[in-house]
């Protein structure tokens, strides 16, 4: 199954935000107003980029983030890392071959060894 979720934060002090299901396969009866359904559309992702006045921000699978990497669509990467193990995982940016590089914006470390770490792509 397929489901990406784009969320467009129009205000930060707000908990209610606009959510964009991409998904090719997946189908909901009776959605909320601030929910949407629909297909995986690059234009459609550059118009949510052009219109919103704050961050859009991706969860998602590694193969939702390639393909947005593959067409040019990440400015900037937080990575999350925080000191646990699981095992196996899914790859950032799916099957991806696109090579980017990144300058370092922004790193935090906290205490029990969670990091934030920014990057912004270069163009």
């Amino acid at each position: 199954m397929d489901i990406n979720l784009v969320f467009n934060l129009d205000n930060l002090h707000i908990p209610i935000c606009n959510i964009i299901f991409f998904s090719n396969s997946l189908h909901i009866d009776n959605t909320h107003d601030l929910l949407h359904i629909e297909k995986l559309n690059i234009k459609r992702i550059q118009e949510i980029k052009e219109h919103t006045t704050t961050d859009v921000y991706l969860c998602g699978g590694g193969q939702f983030a390639g393909w947005l990497l593959d067409h040019g669509q990440i400015d900037i990467l937080k990575l999350k890392v925080n000191p646990i193990i699981l095992g196996g995982g899914i790859p950032l940016f799916g099957n991806s071959n696109t090579n980017a590089r990144m300058n370092l914006v922004k790193n935090i470390t906290y205490d029990n060894g969670l990091q934030i770490t920014t990057y912004e792509l270069i163009k």
